[in-house]
C-alpha cells in the first residue's frame, strides 16, 4: 500500500513545483516590465502585483517543504525564457506593446492557477491555490482595463491579433510545462522511493558506482598518456569518473537536496560531470525501486 501514497505525494510535489516555477517565470517577466514601463502609475501596480507572485513563491515553497519535497527555485526551462523574451520584445515598443505582452503572459498564469485551484487538494494546499487564483484573475482583469484605455482592447484590430498570439502562447507553454511536470513527478517518486530502500542496497549501489568511477579514471590516465585524438579523451573520462563518484555519495545518503545544488554549481564549470551526477543517480534510483 506504500506505493500509491508515494505516487500521490510525488504528484502533489510535482504540481506545486510546476506552479512555483510559474511564479518564478512571472517575477522574471515583471522585472523586465517594471524596468521599462514609462507610466509611473502602471509601474506602481506592476510592483504590487509582483509582490503577489513573491508571496506565492513563499507559500508554495513552505507547502513543498511541509510535504517532504524539495522546492525548485528557478523559472521553467525553456518556457520561462520564452515568456521573458515576449515581455522584453513588448517593452521595447512602448507601454501599449508592453501591456499586450504582459496580458499574454498573465493569461497562461491565470488559467493554470484556475485549473489547479479547482482540483481536489489537502485543505492547506487548496487555501493557497485558491488565493493565488484570485490574485491572477485580478491581474488579468486589470490588464484588460489598461489596454481598453490604451485603445488596444479585445474588440480592436490589434487586440484581436494579439489575442490569437495569446492563445497560441498559452497552448505552447502548457504543453511544454506539462511534460516537465511529468518528469518531475517521476523524479520525486524515485527520490521518495529510494528512502525506503535498505541501507545495505544503497551501500552496494554506491560501491558499484565507485568501482565504475575507478575504472573510468584509469581509462582517463591511460588516455592522458597517449597523444593525438586519444589524449583528448583523458579529461572527458576524468569528468565522467568525478560525476560517478559524487553520485555514489548521493545514492548512499539519499541527499538529493545537496545533489541539486551541486549540479547547479557544476553545470557551468563541468557540464559533463553535472550530467553524469544526475543521470547516474537517476539510473540507479530507477533500478533500485523497480
Amino acid at each position: 500500500m506504500a506505493e500509491p501514497r508515494i505516487q500521490s505525494e510525488a504528484s502533489l510535489i510535482a504540481e506545486l513545483n510546476d506552479l512555483l516555477q510559474l511564479d518564478h517565470d512571472a517575477v522574471q517577466a515583471y522585472g523586465i516590465a517594471i524596468d521599462c514601463v514609462e507610466d509611473e502609475r502602471l509601474r506602481e501596480t506592476l510592483i504590487a502585483f509582483r509582490g503577489d507572485h513573491e508571496r506565492h513563491i513563499d507559500e508554495l515553497t513552505e507547502l513543498i517543504r511541509g510535504h517532504g519535497g524539495i522546492p525548485i527555485e528557478i523559472a521553467h526551462i525553456p518556457t520561462g525564457m520564452f515568456k521573458a523574451a515576449v515581455q522584453r520584445a513588448g517593452a521595447a515598443r512602448g507601454d501599449r506593446a508592453l501591456m499586450l505582452a504582459f496580458k499574454a503572459n498573465e493569461r497562461q498564469v491565470r488559467d493554470k492557477y484556475r485549473r489547479h485551484a479547482d482540483c481536489a487538494h489537502p485543505p492547506e494546499v487548496h487555501t493557497v491555490l485558491a488565493r493565488a487564483a484570485s490574485d491572477e484573475e485580478r491581474h488579468y482583469a486589470w490588464a484588460l482595463e489598461v489596454l481598453d484605455d490604451l485603445c488596444a482592447g479585445t474588440d480592436t484590430v490589434i487586440g484581436r491579433i494579439e489575442g490569437g498570439f495569446e492563445r497560441g502562447h498559452k497552448a505552447l507553454a502548457d504543453a511544454v510545462e506539462g511534460a516537465e511536470r511529468r518528469v518531475m513527478e517521476r523524479v520525486e517518486g524515485a527520490r521518495r522511493g529510494v528512502k525506503e530502500v535498505p541501507q545495505r542496497m544503497r551501500s552496494a549501489a554506491g560501491e558499484g558506482l565507485e568501482s565504475a568511477a575507478g575504472a573510468v579514471d584509469r581509462v582517463g590516465d591511460w588516455a592522458g598518456d597517449r597523444g593525438g585524438a586519444v589524449a583528448t579523451a583523458g579529461p572527458v573520462a576524468h569528468d565522467v569518473a568525478d560525476g560517478l563518484e559524487l553520485a555514489a555519495g548521493y545514492v548512499r545518503t539519499t541527499d538529493f537536496g545537496t545533489m541539486r545544488r551541486d549540479v547547479e554549481h557544476q553545470v557551468k564549470l563541468h557540464p559533463l560531470r553535472a550530467a553524469l551526477i544526475a543521470v547516474g543517480v537517476g539510473f540507479l534510483v530507477g533500478r533500485m525501486i523497480r
